[in-house]
């Protein structure tokens, strides 16, 4: 569940209560943009789409494999990897200046029990509302360190939270995040989302783990 945890509070909560946007070119390069998108979908047969284990490296900022077995990262399993590394990357980061894109952003890329929280979390009514736990000024950085195959539906996402405030130290915790996630044909209704999710991805479940301070 995507939630304020105790443990971010008590590591975060010290330090408060103390877009070029895609514009469109002309009808003929949407065309090629979606007919594109159409070829990597025919490509990248859903059934075939897995995750594989990787770590960013922290000089090229490139995702390493952690198996010996697999040479290369294909198209599905870097594509894979991207989206859930995307979503856990805007569902935990916080910036009053795009809060509201990426709210919206994340719960069209969310289902189940995954939006239902999400919507809990950002309920006005909710006393761990992010707004109530952070100031304007406050930002919360994510940085995906690694992600790992639970099952074929399933992965865990390692993270480091950052917690930037003006004239204070940073302060860091890292977490893992349990991810449920598939693909799935979904309506859209503009070029933006068509461009945002091309494949239909969708997680359906989102747990939040503490590891501790970093």
């Amino acid at each position: 569940m995507s939630h304020v945890t105790d443990h971010e509070k008590e590591l975060f909560l010290g330090a408060r209560r103390d877009a070029f946007k895609w514009q469109v070119f002309g009808m003929v390069g949407m065309a090629m943009g979606v007919a594109s998108m159409i070829g990597w979908a025919m490509l990248l047969p859903l059934k075939e789409i897995r995750a594989v284990p990787f770590s960013i490296d922290p000089d090229t900022k490139l995702p390493v494999l952690l198996t010996e077995k697999v040479e290369e990262l294909g198209p599905s399993e870097a594509m894979a990897f991207r989206e859930v590394a995307n979503y856990v990357r805007d569902r935990e980061t916080y910036d009053v200046q795009d809060n509201n894109e990426r709210l919206k952003s994340v719960l069209r890329r969310s289902d189940e029990l995954a939006e239902t929280s999400y919507r809990e979390l950002w309920d006005g009514s909710n006393d761990n509302h992010p707004d109530e736990i952070y100031t304007p000024k406050t930002k919360v950085q994510t940085e995906v360190l690694g992600v790992s195959p639970v099952n074929d539906e399933t992965v865990q996402v390692e993270i480091r939270k950052s917690l930037i405030v003006p004239n204070q130290a940073t302060a860091s915790a890292r977490y893992v995040v349990t991810v449920t996630y598939g693909f799935e044909e979904k309506i859209v209704t503009s070029m933006d989302e068509l461009l945002e999710n091309p494949f239909g991805f969708v997680v359906t479940n989102y747990r939040v783990d503490a590891m501790g301070n970093i």
